[in-house]
């Protein structure tokens, strides 16, 4: 055994690989096998002029969406779409809850693939650069390994969970410690059920597969990112970057970006997002400038303190979620007064779109001035306290470059002072 493989076979401990396929056999993918498929389920197409229907689904294609509503049939072009959403309460409603359950337990692995694809998965092995996996709902899936971004182990409770992002120059593989995980540089190989072959210092050295938390697959920058048309969310945590969804016998037909389908019950997908290219969420922009200013002078501890009240993206103050009257939002800012954000404006942007309040958590506190501004012209400004409800802003952004987001002080000081820009979103 060479000093290599000893340091690593003493110093670390646990986790599994696997991972999800580009082919996969048609019909297997029979998603909730315990909920019927006998009627489309109740959803809410929303727009991007911020019209909203209710209704089932009678067709969808890329071309269209036919909604039959309580009252008629409504034509929405694929072009208007925003997003097909299904209220889905797994906290509160006793199947969606259990089949969540179901597929929680079986997760073992979350795989992510170069186009955005995310998959919990119960199987996983790797040969001569071919995956064979099985994610949780039973499904088989194939595909090449080229075509992996990562595969992680650890943190299974959460599917949003990232890994380092920092730049590297070949794979690398997380080995857990006590407490920590160690990153190594080297290449992937085969991976089966005991080991993960990997190649470092030019020896190749099989890692047992329960000291493995993470793999990360090396990727060229100048790799061009594939065009996703829309992505369907599920109540496992699967989020499938496709090229366009359609019904067919009862059944949603998922046609992924690399030319396979695949097939998920309507009554377990959560979501239908077709807003890629057509609108930008502010907190997926980056920030050109932030600035928050104390409302006391606090010297030279400000510079710490301000780490804490800095913007939040798609997470609250206080809590995980964004809330406003009662309702949870997962995309989103928050905002502590005296803070001022630049961003620059996305091409073609035509509205700036969101819901603005004083989270949930700390009213009937909270009172804050917010100013909105296009190029220095202010689109906005009002007051805003936790006594009343969220304000839906719909500005113009047509011709704007920059724009600018300050949240002032109110007349509390700044108690509670907890402002969020839930779905705050530009509009093209």
């Amino acid at each position: 055994m060479s000093a290599i493989q000893t340091q690593i076979t003493r110093r670390y401990c646990l986790v599994w690989l696997l991972a999800p396929a580009l082919i996969c056999t048609r019909g297997v993918v029979a998603f909730g096998q315990e909920s019927s498929t006998a009627s489309s389920p109740t959803v809410t197409v929303s727009t991007l002029n911020g019209q909203t229907h209710t209704g089932t689904i009678t067709s969808i294609s890329a071309k269209e969406l036919l909604l039959k509503t309580a009252t008629d049939t409504v034509t929405v072009p694929a072009e208007k779409l925003q997003a097909v959403s299904q209220e889905i309460d797994i906290k509160s409603n006793a199947v969606a809850k259990s089949a969540a359950a179901k597929y929680a337990a079986k997760t073992v692995a979350w795989l992510e693939l170069t186009d955005g694809t995310r998959l919990p998965l119960q199987s996983y092995e790797a040969a001569k650069g071919e995956v064979s996996a099985v994610d949780t709902t039973g499904a088989a899936w194939k595909f090449p390994t080229k075509l992996v971004r990562s595969v992680r182990f650890g943190n299974l409770t959460d599917p949003n969970a990232t890994l380092p992002a920092d730049e590297a120059a070949g794979d690398r593989i997380g080995i857990r410690k006590s407490e920590s995980v160690d990153f190594l540089e080297g290449a992937i190989g085969d991976v089966t059920k005991e080991a993960v072959q990997f190649q470092i210092e030019g020896e190749t050295i099989p890692v047992n597969r329960s000291k493995v938390d993470s793999l990360i697959y090396y990727h060229r920058a100048t790799e061009a990112e594939p065009v996703v048309g829309c992505l369907v969310e599920d109540i496992s945590g699967a989020r499938l970057s496709s090229k366009s969804v359609e019904i067919t016998d009862g059944k949603l037909l998922v046609h992924l970006l690399s030319g396979q389908d695949v097939e998920r019950p309507l009554d377990i997908v959560q979501k239908i997002d077709f807003s890629f290219g057509k609108l930008s969420y502010l907190s997926d922009l980056p920030f050109e400038s932030v600035k928050w200013t104390p409302f006391f002078d606090l010297g030279k501890s400000s510079t710490a303190i301000a780490k804490f009240f800095e913007p939040r993206r798609d997470r609250g103050r206080e809590q995980s979620t964004l809330r406003l009257a009662g309702k949870e939002y997962k995309r989103g800012l928050s905002l502590t007064s005296r803070t001022e954000v630049v961003f620059k404006v996305p091409a073609k942007a035509k509205r700036l779109k969101a819901l603005a309040g004083i989270d949930d958590t700390v009213r009937p506190q909270g009172n804050v001035v917010l100013v909105i501004s296009g190029d220095g012209k202010q689109l906005y400004k009002g007051q805003i306290n936790g006594k009343d409800k969220p304000v839906d802003l719909d500005l113009d952004l047509s011709g704007v470059r920059r724009l600018t987001v300050l949240v002032d002080f109110g007349e509390d000081l700044d108690f509670g002072d907890h402002l969020n820009l839930c779905e705050a979103r530009i509009v093209k």
